[in-house]
């Protein structure tokens, strides 16, 4: 045997492997091979050999020669290891960033006239921080000024109570600011007299924990009315009625609020104070059947005790030659309106909470104690709500007041209100709800509450014969 058969056959032993098989592809490249080598053949894997050396030689992919963990085929300036694609860029003319311009020393992003580099613009991003001083009292956006407008708005202004302005820039206005609360304009009980007017009632659809029947509407209150500062105590109730109907297998004291009671009874509460003030009642309560079952027909304070334990349902009827509520010279339960635009410190407040604020996405329910609203703040720095409240309700004046002096606007006790629960009615002038229904209005949403459920447009319905422990009222009475 020659050399040259010994040499093919040591080659097809290879191909073909150790059990004799050899793909399509390997008989393929036997049928082209005749034993011999091309110089074609040669000189192509010498080529391929120095391509291998040269790419190794040329990979800049790999190379980062000033340590910056950017490589050069990316690293505009590999010799600086602050020039890269993940620098932030300066106030130098340099592109420090890698990103085609040059450092912006004369940019104004946010279009407020006012540049990072050159002028100071303390957010080249947000149009309402820069450093301007346009009321010329010492104090820009940038400085902290909450309005840029108003001489008499900046961090070192004093708060001026009643003004419905947050003087002094601390995210606190008129009463709610503790500067105020010896101020004779934020009494610390009785009533907040309420000016006339028109304001946006109910929320808009994107705000979080918004329900279907709270939809904005424009809402005119045509007269001014006085609306208690507090939800009525248990002490007050017990003064007029001689009798407190709070459950107290939860925490009770004078300061509380009175709870646990149907609307009528808060109904007869307004009737016995107005009467032990010489005025004619609002509402005519007739045909009245007590908790227990008796019936004591239009002498409603016989159901006023422990036993018959208040009024489950009565005939009703305006007193007096009233034809609304806001014609009544008494003490009365506040219509649903009258009861938001308080809320709403006159409509001022737009916000969910009477103190401002709205929740952030996905907290409807979220009762952690430190849970912050969209302006930064803390929702339980202003109310009662699942995150801090110890028990349904709480003493009255808990909390911050609103910015014009009415305390547990949100939290605490759910509170009765005068209308019968119905969808609202657009753009109105002194609602009050329909003449007749199952169901009647209470707001607040309770102080235990999940933070969506104690906003200002919260509307919850409440069956009127019915007493239960979150249940409250505060009273509102028709301006002379």
């Amino acid at each position: 045997m020659t050399v040259r058969m010994l040499v093919l056959f040591s080659l097809s032993w290879l191909v073909l492997g150790h059990n004799g098989c050899a793909t399509e592809d390997d008989a393929a490249d036997d049928d082209t091979t005749d034993g011999s080598s091309s110089p074609d053949d040669d000189s192509a894997d010498d080529d391929d050999t120095v391509e291998d050396d040269d790419s190794s030689d040329d990979d800049s992919s790999e190379t980062d020669a000033d340590g910056d963990g950017f490589p050069e085929d990316v690293d505009c300036d590999d010799s600086d290891p602050t020039v890269h694609p993940g620098a932030v860029e300066g106030c130098d003319g340099i592109d420090t960033n890698c990103d085609g311009t040059l450092g912006h020393l004369e940019i104004d992003n946010d279009g407020d006239g006012f540049n990072e580099c050159a002028d100071g613009d303390c957010d080249d991003d947000d149009p309402d921080l820069n450093p301007a001083d346009l009321d010329t009292d010492g104090e820009s956006t940038c400085d902290g000024d909450c309005d840029d407008g108003d001489a008499l708005i900046n961090q070192t202004a004093a708060e001026i109570c009643g003004d419905t302005r947050d003087n002094d820039c601390d995210g606190w206005m008129d009463c709610a600011d503790g500067a105020c609360s010896a101020s004779p304009d934020c009494p610390s009980s009785g009533y907040v007299s309420v000016t006339a007017g028109t304001f946006y009632m109910g929320s808009p659809v994107g705000e979080t924990g918004h329900e279907f029947d709270e939809n904005q509407h424009w809402v005119t209150l045509s007269g001014d009315y006085d609306i208690g500062i507090t939800e009525v105590t248990q002490l007050e109730f017990l003064n007029i009625m001689g009798w407190n109907p709070s459950d107290c297998s939860y925490p009770c004291g004078d300061d509380y609020p009175v709870q646990n009671l149907s609307w009528y009874d808060a109904v007869a509460y307004a009737n016995q104070l107005s009467l032990s003030e010489g005025l004619a009642p609002c509402i005519e309560l007739s045909d009245v059947e007590c908790s227990d079952g008796t019936t004591v027909g239009n002498s409603y304070m016989s159901c006023m005790n422990s036993t018959q334990e208040g009024i489950y349902s009565a005939d009703v009827a305006f007193g007096g030659g009233a034809a609304t509520p806001y014609e009544c010279e008494s003490y009365r339960l506040p219509t649903e309106a009258e009861w938001e635009y308080a809320g709403r410190s006159q409509g001022v407040v737009t916000d969910s909470y009477p103190n401002g604020g709205n929740l952030l996405s996905g907290d409807n329910y979220n009762c952690d104690g430190n849970l912050l609203l969209d302006d930064g703040s803390l929702l339980g720095d202003q109310t009662w709500f699942c995150g801090n409240a110890t028990s349904y309700f709480e003493p009255v004046r808990g909390k911050p007041s609103n910015p014009i002096g009415i305390f547990d606007m949100s939290g605490n006790v759910r509170e009765w209100c005068h209308d019968w629960y119905d969808n609202y009615q657009l753009n109105v002038q002194d609602p009050w709800g329909p003449e007749s229904g199952t169901h009647r209005i209470c707001r607040d949403g309770g102080g235990f509450g999940r933070p969506a459920n104690i906003r200002i447009a919260e509307r919850e319905l409440c069956t009127p014969g019915a007493a239960f422990i979150q249940l409250g009222f505060r009273l509102a009475r028709s301006a002379p």
